[in-house]
């Protein structure tokens, strides 16, 4: 028997389905330099594997890597931790 996929009742609902849905099967992470505004994909895995490790690792900040270009901060798009904490650029 098959079951029926669960309907968002809210736009706001409607809007973090889709975002869920695009990241599924998205195996990187993008990120953009805050000072030049150069845009990188990062592996999901490395994001994942740098967050955990970073000696000063607070889950409540998102990851950031060094610019190569200009070495401004590089923020993520969108990303979700292991913790569940959401980052999306558009909150700074």
């Amino acid at each position: 028997m098959r079951k029926k996929p669960i309907k968002p009742n809210t736009s706001k609902q409607k809007q973090q389905h889709m975002t869920d849905a695009a990241s599924v099967g998205n195996d990187n992470v993008e990120f953009i330099c805050q000072k030049c505004h150069k845009h990188e994909e990062i592996p999901r895995e490395i994001v994942i594997m740098l967050d955990g490790s970073d000696l000063a690792y607070s889950p409540d900040q998102p990851p950031q890597f060094v610019c190569e270009d200009c070495g401004g901060a590089m923020s993520p798009v969108y990303y979700r931790n292991e913790l569940g904490y959401e980052f999306r650029l558009e909150d700074k």
